[in-house]
């Protein structure tokens, strides 16, 4: 007998069956490959959406931070969070770039899409 995944449960990449697929990502078939292609393009599109301020400049000495988001069932980024860092220049930053990913095909669970959490670190250096 197969559970269905309870709705509103929140796993980890570890726990799900197939990992979500970022986009550029399709051709990735295994949960390994999947998970170093999304690593390798989250790290692109934040690095390339990043906007370095003058305030940032002036009044911020970099940081490792870590941005936790859940990748809904639908695919969407939801509930950003920084669970790691304290320059609040740098956090408000990495927020507004992780609100702004493209959409994903979700994780699954017994052929079920799943919400799933993901923390992503972002370094930042002048």
């Amino acid at each position: 007998m197969i559970v269905d995944p309870d709705p509103i449960e929140v796993f980890t990449f570890t726990q799900v069956e197939s990992m979500p697929v970022y986009a550029g990502c399709e051709e990735a078939l295994t949960n390994d490959q999947r998970y170093t292609c999304m690593n390798s393009q989250l790290m692109a599109y934040v690095s390339s959406n990043f906007e370095v301020t003058e305030r940032m400049i002036q009044f911020s000495r970099g940081e490792k931070l870590f941005v936790e988001f859940i990748i809904e069932k639908n695919g969407e980024v939801r509930n950003t969070t920084i669970v790691r860092g304290e320059d609040e220049l740098i956090a408000e930053e990495a927020l507004r770039v992780e609100k702004s990913l493209p959409r994903f095909t979700p994780a699954k669970m017994n052929g079920k899409p799943v919400r799933m959490s993901y923390i992503l670190p972002i370094n930042v250096k002048f």
